[in-house]
């Protein structure tokens, strides 16, 4: 499915396609501004959701509404349009009538919970699947009737048999078959990798090097976020650190000096985490390994002081110079192995590793893969088990002692 990201800040366009890319097969289009934004979705083959930003360079996204709203994009008598949400720091009920009843399908504000905008995503992709099935069955229907006209012209002009009206008034299925062709290469290194992610992220050259661990100075801004390897049973914790004045030169180089920075350095600093973070899911992949992302990015900055020490021999320590800021890079892995667990052994911030259904309905989701869990989710399990039997088990992994510190700062700043 192919989406369109419509904003003046870059930093808000990776981190909404790095968010993109982590909820399915999606095609990301960027568009710095109104006018490119107006063009993609006017095109012959628009994007079928649109994030849009109501403060734009040159057009808002409430007149891209107004705009797409008048057309039509099919020439077959359906019309088919993009499902749009608005992105806006606006929160008065005014204004939030005023995006809807300018043809948005929904807002989300800024800045957003990537929890709640998921969610919102979630029901944009069931809409533009509506949408599409309800077009293809008009279709569908109105081929039908063209050709059973066809079939009641030729049999009403000469007889036929049945096997030749049989032909007339069937068309045979076409199938198609995917193949995935990829490549691996496994001669990357980590800290190539890194480079590449940084590279991505529209830093330019960087320089690498190694470090020893020992937290720098001044006292930097920090972020952390994690990985599970379930297969080879292996915890991944990802942390970044920045001085404040190199983060600062960072978060514009990245923005552009022509861009009208609407997002904040933390912000920066989370996008560079995730875009680094994906890169070497990736080299893992190459490997045969899959890793999945746990939760969303955290700030530590506060907490830094108290995070358990990192052990040298079970971490790659990597130093980033780009220009006049350095970012110290930490990857830690830590052996967790995949338990069983009934419902009394769960312990606070337990990873899920695959989907828990309900007993009730084998297609309703309980608990989702990756899932940290919380006493409240404890509370409803053992409810359930109560009337369950045999006893309900759920794969889980134990995170490191820094992700259970990270977990718990998230909980407290309401972050997850």
């Amino acid at each position: 499915m192919r989406v369109l990201i419509a904003d003046n800040s870059k930093t808000i366009r990776l981190r909404l396609g790095f968010l993109l890319g982590s909820i399915g097969d999606v095609e990301i289009i960027e568009a710095q501004g109104g006018q490119d934004a107006l063009k993609y979705l006017t095109s012959d083959d628009p994007p079928k959701i649109a994030l849009l930003a109501w403060m734009m360079q040159d057009l808002s996204g409430i007149e891209i509404c107004k705009e797409i709203r008048k057309r039509t994009f099919s020439g077959d008598g359906v019309n088919v349009s993009p499902y749009i949400i608005i992105m806006t720091s606006k929160s008065r009920v005014e204004d939030i009538a005023e995006g809807l009843e300018a043809g948005a399908d929904d807002y989300i504000e800024k800045p957003w919970n990537d929890i709640e905008l998921k969610a919102r995503l979630e029901v944009a992709k069931r809409s533009v699947a509506l949408q599409n099935e309800f077009r293809r069955r008009y279709l569908e229907l109105e081929s039908l009737v063209r050709r059973y006209e066809v079939a009641h012209n030729v049999i009403a002009a000469t007889p036929r048999s049945d096997a030749l009206v049989a032909d007339l008034v069937t068309e045979p299925r076409q199938t198609r078959s995917t193949s995935i062709l990829s490549t691996v290469d496994s001669t990357l290194s980590l800290d190539k990798h890194l480079v590449s992610a940084f590279s991505k992220i529209g830093c330019g050259p960087a320089i690498v090097a190694k470090w020893g661990g020992t937290h720098p100075d001044p006292a930097p801004h920090m972020v952390w976020t994690a990985s599970i390897l379930e297969e080879a049973g292996i915890w991944m914790d990802f942390s970044a650190e920045i001085d404040p004045t190199a983060l600062g030169l960072v978060h514009k180089r990245i923005e552009g000096q022509g861009d009208q920075v609407s997002s904040l350095p933390d912000d920066t600093l989370k996008t560079m985490v995730e875009i680094a973070q994906n890169e070497i899911r990736l080299a893992l992949r190459r490997q045969k390994l899959n890793a999945w992302p746990i939760g969303n990015p955290v700030i530590l900055t506060k907490h830094r002081a108290k995070l358990p020490p990192i052990d040298a021999d079970y971490a790659e320590l990597i130093k980033i110079t780009l220009g006049d800021a350095n970012i110290y890079i930490a990857v830690t892995d830590q052996e967790s192995p995949v338990v069983s667990a009934d419902v009394k052994s769960l312990e606070s911030f337990d990873v899920v590793v695959e989907d828990l259904y309900s007993p009730w309905n084998e297609t309703s989701v309980i608990l989702k893969k990756g899932t940290s869990i919380r006493r409240f989710h404890i509370n409803k399990l053992m409810d359930i088990a109560e009337h369950e039997d045999p006893p309900i088990r759920i794969k889980v992994m134990k995170p490191s002692p820094t992700g259970i510190f990270a977990a718990k700062i998230a909980l407290i700043a309401g972050n997850i």
